[in-house]
């Protein structure tokens, strides 16, 4: 698991720096969702809203609901 979450957020580091927001947006909730499995909720909640913020800044409905 550790792999796969330092693996989405290189990917998301990399696609912010590219502005590739939306990419960004989607390595965030995988990341998340990484957290979550292994019960670190409170880490997991904060890339949510990293995703959500990136998600309504772009006005991107389809990321926010």
């Amino acid at each position: 698991m550790a792999k796969s979450i330092v693996a989405f957020v290189r990917s998301y580091e990399a696609a912010l720096a590219s502005g590739q927001i939306r990419i960004a947006a989607l390595a965030a909730i995988n990341i998340s969702s990484n957290f979550e499995d292994i019960n670190d909720v409170n880490t997991a909640l904060k890339w949510q809203e990293i995703s959500l913020k990136l998600a309504r800044e772009n006005n991107w409905r389809m990321l926010v609901a």
